[in-house]
């Protein structure tokens, strides 16, 4: 089953049920306390990685207990060091060092970056850790041939890490964006068209929307005008050029055509 990784730049972090399955990365360069209740269900298993200079320090609360066969794990030796916690069922978490496992496979000297191929059958698991070059890879699933390296680089749903260069969204649609608050924000298509449709700045084609002042066509023309009924409407070239040459609407033509109809 594919795990989760989840970037906390917190300091301090008391585990829940919530974060079964999960690879928790922690990314601060001070000490970090995770907290290991008594109250986990058996079968939890959750990954802790040290990624940045603060050293994980691991207590027991509410009756949770390290102890079991081999040697406790408490604390992580450096960065990009993963732990994985067990929940037997007698114990809280169990973090010994022995038959158990608590340290996963890492690869800190590669020369090359990891595929589908990197998995469980070199020992890799959820958790383990890939460093090539200047960049580095947690695993999130290690099935057979089918291996998912996540770079540590990449994006994480909490939002904790930010674009480095434009986003294509290859012709697909972002969903369910909440509504822009600042002016930088990504805007959905409701926020467009309500504020559209209450005269803030925008004109609509099916004429909802009103002028606020006048409007100065910069020298272009407005074509496809309708023949004017009302008095304030618009008119068309051939409607005055009718109007003119048939005499009608008080005019005088300068060729003499037209007489004048009082003194």
């Amino acid at each position: 089953m594919a795990s989760t990784v989840v970037q906390i730049p917190d300091t301090a972090r008391v585990l829940t049920g919530a974060d079964d399955g999960n690879i928790l990365v922690f990314t601060s360069d001070s000490a970090v306390t995770v907290s290991c209740p008594g109250t986990l269900t058996e079968g939890m298993e959750i990954v802790c990685v040290q990624a940045g200079d603060g050293q994980i320090t691991f207590t027991e609360i509410g009756g949770g207990n390290f102890l079991n066969s081999g040697v406790p794990v408490t604390r992580s030796k450096r960065s990009y060091v993963a732990i994985t916690l067990e929940s037997d069922g007698n114990y809280a978490f169990n973090g010994a060092l022995g038959s158990d496992k608590v340290l996963v496979k890492t690869n800190f000297a590669a020369i090359a970056s990891p595929t589908v191929s990197n998995d469980d059958s070199e020992g890799y698991s959820a958790g383990s850790l890939w460093i090539y070059s200047n960049s580095t890879w947690i695993c999130t699933d290690a099935s057979t041939g089918a291996a998912n390296w996540v770079s540590l680089g990449d994006l994480f749903a909490d939002g904790s890490v930010a674009l480095t260069g434009d986003l294509d969204a290859g012709g697909n649609t972002i969903s369910n964006l909440s509504d822009p608050t600042s002016d930088q924000e990504a805007a959905t298509k409701k926020y467009v068209d309500d504020n559209a449709a209450t005269g803030a700045g925008d004109i609509k084609s099916d004429g909802t929307v009103a002028f606020a002042a006048d409007q100065s066509m910069g020298g272009f023309k407005i074509t496809n005008l309708a023949t004017p009924t009302a008095d304030t409407d618009s008119a068309t070239k051939a409607y005055v050029d009718a109007q003119s040459g048939s005499g009608g609407s008080g005019f005088v033509l300068a060729d003499g055509s037209v007489a004048f109809t009082g003194d």
